[in-house]
């Protein structure tokens, strides 16, 4: 196995342990290891390094941006300039698997493998953990399914991309371990209670099948809601501290719309913040939200914090265009474009989507894989912090270096083939 392989492999399957917090992010094993491995392998081979697309621009300046929001809000106090930084130089660090994608192509990796490895891996530990078998490494309760990652949001992605890489695979190389993965990946994504990632799936879910009639799309997508229906019945039938009512509840609750009207009644009334810790302390008291029912609390606090932030950001234009700094959002907004707009201002949030723009009209039409990697991952931002997450982005990027390596080499045969046609 080759060093970008299993550089790979140890940060998605790595339980998240935290060696030194800072703030509300952390410096985590796999830091040391992509610190270890990537110097070995610039000196393994430096081709893996060299020039990147032209559009990749749009992202360095968004780099740009972050950091001087960074030191600009670090040195005024609106966040600590340290844990701003870290905030910023980690999307450099998922960046840098764009690289380990390039070797990967190169060493003939496939991402079937890794996923359906992983949706076992995932789905095991979870069920494992709800029935108090070994510890849960989730930040949230044991009912909603986070696997070996920091919460249940994040899971939910990374099964919906795993789920796309397994079902496109070629039948001969997947083989057997499509539907079964397929199966779990679903019972996965259905018990991490995200909804936002569910319709995002739904949304990738006819590629998976792209020579399917309707007919039959339709009957095997009811054979695996009713087999899922059923499985979760019988075992929650077993185990009363798991019930499968859990999560439906929260797919049938449908107050959000009602939330946000409430939420913009007193979007006037709203105090905004000067820093970081003050709206740490103001916006998750606990004061804020009594009263209302748990079905809609998740939501109700969201909107609150977006309220909050938004106001705070929109105080002065320097705020509206640079942001308030990364970091002033915490561990979690719960929204990646309010997150961007609010922490790296307009400018950051046009530039991060002048490059994804890029991406999609590059991949859009003739990757599926990546196709679906970005529904998946920015239909989830509307309402995860899914952009900050260690998994998601680095299948992301070390994807996209993955067929940016295969399309380079492809057009460099074509080229040669053609001289040889121009000589002959």
């Amino acid at each position: 196995m080759s060093l970008a392989a299993i550089l790979l492999w140890s940060c998605i399957f790595n339980i998240k342990i935290s060696i030194l917090n800072f703030g509300g992010s952390a410096v985590r094993p796999e830091d040391f290891l992509i610190a270890i491995i990537l110097p070995a392998m610039w000196v393994q081979n430096k081709n893996s390094f060299r020039r990147v697309p032209s559009y990749m621009r749009y992202f360095f300046a968004f780099i740009g941006v972050t950091v001087i929001s960074a030191v600009i809000n670090g040195i005024v106090g609106r966040v600590p300039l340290g844990v701003s930084l870290l905030y910023a130089l980690r999307q450099v660090e998922y960046f840098l698997f764009f690289f380990i994608g390039r070797d990967l192509w190169r060493k003939g990796f496939e991402y079937h493998r890794l996923a359906s490895a992983y949706i076992l891996y995932g789905v095991s530990m979870s069920f494992l953990s709800q029935i108090g078998a070994i510890p849960k490494f989730s930040v949230m309760d044991a009912t909603r399914w986070g696997g070996n990652t920091s919460g249940p949001y994040e899971f939910a992605v990374v099964l919906a991309i795993m789920a796309s890489f397994v079902m496109l695979a070629p039948n001969k190389r997947a083989g057997y371990v499509r539907f079964p993965s397929l199966f779990l990946a679903i019972i996965g994504i259905f018990m991490s209670q995200s909804r936002i990632t569910l319709l995002a799936f739904l949304f990738v879910f006819r590629s998976l099948f792209p020579r399917w009639s309707v007919l039959k799309l339709f009957m095997v997508t009811t054979l695996l809601i009713v087999a899922g229906v059923a499985t979760l019945s019988l075992y929650s039938s077993q185990h009363s501290n798991a019930s499968a009512a859990v999560p439906a509840t929260r797919f049938q609750n449908s107050s959000d719309f009602q939330i946000v009207n409430e939420i913009a009644g007193r979007f006037p009334a709203i105090k905004p913040v000067l820093t970081s810790d003050e709206y740490q302390k103001d916006a998750f008291q606990t004061a804020v939200f009594a009263g209302r029912g748990e079905d809609d609390l998740s939501a109700y606090v969201r909107f609150f914090r977006w309220a909050v932030l938004i106001k705070s950001s929109a105080q002065s234009v320097e705020t509206v265009l640079i942001g308030l700094g990364p970091s002033f959002g915490t561990s979690a907004v719960d929204g990646n474009y309010v997150r961007i707009f609010v922490e790296d201002g307009v400018i950051g949030l046009l530039l991060i989507g002048a490059f994804f723009s890029c991406v999609i009209r590059k991949n859009f039409t003739h990757n599926m894989e990546m196709r679906n990697i970005l529904v998946i991952l920015l239909v989830s931002a509307i309402f995860i912090d899914v952009l900050e997450s260690l998994r998601p982005m680095i299948l992301f990027w070390s994807y996209l270096g993955y067929i940016e390596e295969r399309d380079s080499k492809g057009r460099q045969l074509l080229h040669r083939i053609n001289e040889k046609a121009l000589a002959a």
